[in-house]
């Protein structure tokens, strides 16, 4: 049986200690996972170019970032790569 690859995962936050829990939590529970952090958009853009990743977890609030933007802009530049959202700030329809 041929060995699968380990999913590549890139944290998409500015709060360091949030990252850096985030990463230890997801090595912890999925062993050989490569998991990289961020810690602005532009940081994730030049990760997520770099190498193929399997999954980003994008924090919504943060420098730069207003709304929907940082997520727009990554299904603009990466249309296929899957985005799972991680904020504490909830989006209310208005």
């Amino acid at each position: 049986m041929a060995e699968s690859s380990p999913l590549h995962i890139v944290i998409v936050d500015d709060h360091p200690l949030f990252r850096d829990a985030l990463k230890l939590t997801l090595q912890n529970r999925l062993a050989g996972a490569s998991i990289e952090a961020a810690g602005s958009l532009d940081e994730a853009a030049k990760l997520i170019g770099a190498r193929d990743i399997d999954l980003v977890l994008l924090d919504l609030t943060m420098p730069g970032v207003q709304g929907l933007s940082g997520l727009l802009y990554l299904r603009t530049q990466f249309p296929s790569l899957p985005v799972v959202i991680i904020s504490a700030t909830a989006i209310a329809n208005h």
